[in-house]
Protein backbone atom coordinates (compact mmCIF):
# COMPACT_ATOMS: atom_id res chain seq x y z
CA UNK A 1 0.00 0.00 0.00
CA UNK A 2 1.21 3.49 -0.83
CA UNK A 3 2.48 5.49 2.13
CA UNK A 4 0.41 8.58 2.84
CA UNK A 5 2.04 11.97 2.48
CA UNK A 6 0.14 13.04 5.60
CA UNK A 7 0.89 11.74 9.08
CA UNK A 8 -2.00 10.75 11.36
CA UNK A 9 -1.30 13.88 13.42
CA UNK A 10 -1.70 16.08 10.33
CA UNK A 11 -4.88 14.27 9.32
CA UNK A 12 -6.38 14.78 12.77
CA UNK A 13 -5.69 18.51 12.47
CA UNK A 14 -7.28 18.72 9.00
CA UNK A 15 -10.55 16.93 9.90
CA UNK A 16 -11.91 19.57 12.32
CA UNK A 17 -11.78 22.23 9.58
CA UNK A 18 -14.83 20.65 7.95
CA UNK A 19 -16.55 19.97 11.26
CA UNK A 20 -16.35 23.63 12.29
CA UNK A 21 -17.75 24.53 8.86
CA UNK A 22 -15.00 27.08 8.27
CA UNK A 23 -14.56 25.59 4.81
CA UNK A 24 -16.44 23.14 2.66
CA UNK A 25 -15.10 19.64 2.22
CA UNK A 26 -14.43 20.39 -1.45
CA UNK A 27 -12.29 23.42 -0.65
CA UNK A 28 -10.35 21.52 2.02
CA UNK A 29 -9.70 18.72 -0.47
CA UNK A 30 -8.45 21.20 -3.08
CA UNK A 31 -6.23 22.97 -0.55
CA UNK A 32 -4.55 19.75 0.60
CA UNK A 33 -4.65 18.07 -2.86
CA UNK A 34 -6.67 15.05 -1.75
CA UNK A 35 -9.86 13.49 -3.09
CA UNK A 36 -13.17 13.60 -1.28
CA UNK A 37 -12.99 9.81 -1.00
CA UNK A 38 -9.70 10.15 0.86
CA UNK A 39 -11.24 12.74 3.17
CA UNK A 40 -14.19 10.41 3.87
CA UNK A 41 -11.79 7.52 4.60
CA UNK A 42 -9.79 9.75 6.96
CA UNK A 43 -12.99 10.74 8.73
CA UNK A 44 -14.00 7.09 9.09
CA UNK A 45 -10.59 6.04 10.45
CA UNK A 46 -9.49 9.08 12.45
CA UNK A 47 -12.78 10.88 13.18
CA UNK A 48 -13.06 11.90 16.84
CA UNK A 49 -9.53 10.75 17.62
CA UNK A 50 -6.88 12.74 19.45
CA UNK A 51 -3.22 12.78 18.46
CA UNK A 52 -2.35 10.53 21.42
CA UNK A 53 -5.00 8.00 20.42
CA UNK A 54 -3.67 7.94 16.84
CA UNK A 55 -0.16 7.25 18.11
CA UNK A 56 -1.51 4.44 20.31
CA UNK A 57 -3.45 2.99 17.34
CA UNK A 58 -0.28 2.95 15.24
CA UNK A 59 1.64 1.25 18.06
CA UNK A 60 -1.08 -1.40 18.47
CA UNK A 61 -1.16 -2.07 14.72
CA UNK A 62 2.61 -2.56 14.72
CA UNK A 63 2.41 -4.95 17.69
CA UNK A 64 -0.46 -6.87 16.08
CA UNK A 65 1.57 -7.29 12.91
CA UNK A 66 4.56 -8.58 14.90
CA UNK A 67 2.36 -11.08 16.77
CA UNK A 68 0.83 -12.34 13.54
CA UNK A 69 4.31 -12.98 12.13
CA UNK A 70 5.30 -14.85 15.32
CA UNK A 71 2.17 -17.00 15.11
CA UNK A 72 2.82 -17.81 11.45
CA UNK A 73 6.42 -18.80 12.29
CA UNK A 74 5.21 -21.01 15.14
CA UNK A 75 2.65 -22.68 12.86
CA UNK A 76 5.42 -23.42 10.34
CA UNK A 77 7.56 -24.95 13.09
CA UNK A 78 4.67 -27.15 14.26
CA UNK A 79 4.00 -28.32 10.69
CA UNK A 80 7.69 -29.09 10.18
CA UNK A 81 7.84 -31.11 13.41
CA UNK A 82 4.72 -33.05 12.46
CA UNK A 83 6.25 -33.85 9.09
CA UNK A 84 9.56 -34.81 10.70
CA UNK A 85 7.91 -37.10 13.21
CA UNK A 86 5.62 -38.62 10.60
CA UNK A 87 2.01 -38.89 11.63
CA UNK A 88 1.17 -42.61 11.92
CA UNK A 89 -2.31 -43.28 13.41
CA UNK A 90 -1.34 -46.80 14.63
CA UNK A 91 1.68 -45.47 16.51
CA UNK A 92 -0.36 -42.57 17.89
CA UNK A 93 -2.91 -45.00 19.36
CA UNK A 94 -0.14 -47.16 20.78
CA UNK A 95 1.62 -44.21 22.34
CA UNK A 96 -1.59 -43.04 23.99
CA UNK A 97 -2.35 -46.49 25.38
CA UNK A 98 1.24 -47.18 26.49
CA UNK A 99 1.51 -50.38 24.42
CA UNK A 100 4.26 -50.04 21.83
CA UNK A 101 4.37 -52.22 18.69
CA UNK A 102 7.90 -53.56 19.23
CA UNK A 103 7.17 -54.58 22.81
CA UNK A 104 10.21 -52.76 24.19
CA UNK A 105 8.78 -49.28 24.55
CA UNK A 106 10.51 -47.78 21.50
CA UNK A 107 8.58 -46.50 18.53
CA UNK A 108 9.88 -47.74 15.19
CA UNK A 109 8.56 -44.95 13.01
CA UNK A 110 10.38 -42.97 10.33
CA UNK A 111 12.21 -40.08 11.94
CA UNK A 112 11.93 -41.45 15.47
CA UNK A 113 14.79 -43.06 17.40
CA UNK A 114 14.77 -46.79 18.09
CA UNK A 115 16.14 -48.52 21.17
CA UNK A 116 19.90 -48.08 21.44
CA UNK A 117 20.06 -45.21 18.93
CA UNK A 118 21.18 -41.72 19.84
CA UNK A 119 18.34 -39.45 20.87
CA UNK A 120 17.29 -36.41 18.89
CA UNK A 121 18.14 -33.16 20.65
CA UNK A 122 15.61 -30.71 19.23
CA UNK A 123 15.82 -27.16 20.51
CA UNK A 124 12.46 -25.39 20.46
CA UNK A 125 12.09 -21.73 21.37
CA UNK A 126 10.54 -21.12 24.76
CA UNK A 127 6.87 -20.16 24.72
CA UNK A 128 6.26 -16.52 25.52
Amino acid sequence: MKKSQFSPEQIIKILPLAEREEQTISSICREYAISETTFSRWRRVYGGMSVNEAARLKELERENSRLKRLLADRDLEVDALKELLGKNPELDRAARSGAFPDGEGALNAPGLPVAGAQSLDLQLPAAA
